[in-house]
């Protein structure tokens, strides 16, 4: 299985190599049965199995509404989403 290395957004991009690793792109045709689980102001929220040549996950995915138009309140959900991932 290829990662991809772009998501084909400059600011996407420059925003998951601010993350270190943390926050990756992957295709979106790599998860199987994705199941919406929550919405929120600015995405919805799915869990869905992901294989790779490695392993097999559960996983947990952010399908950010409008990532189009990548605004300052996005850039603070992730600052945020980052923080607590850290913590755990």
């Amino acid at each position: 299985m290829t990662f991809a290395k772009s998501s084909g957004n400059r600011e996407i991009d420059a925003f998951l190599q601010s993350t270190d690793g943390v926050l990756q792109w992957f295709p979106y045709e790599q998860f199987e049965n994705p199941n919406e689980i929550g919405k929120g102001g600015f995405a919805n929220i799915f869990h869905a199995g992901w294989k790779n040549e490695m392993y097999e996950s559960e996983i947990v995915l952010k399908e950010f509404l409008d990532s189009e138009e990548i605004s300052q309140k996005f850039l603070n959900e992730k600052e945020l989403a980052q923080r607590v991932y850290q913590k755990c």
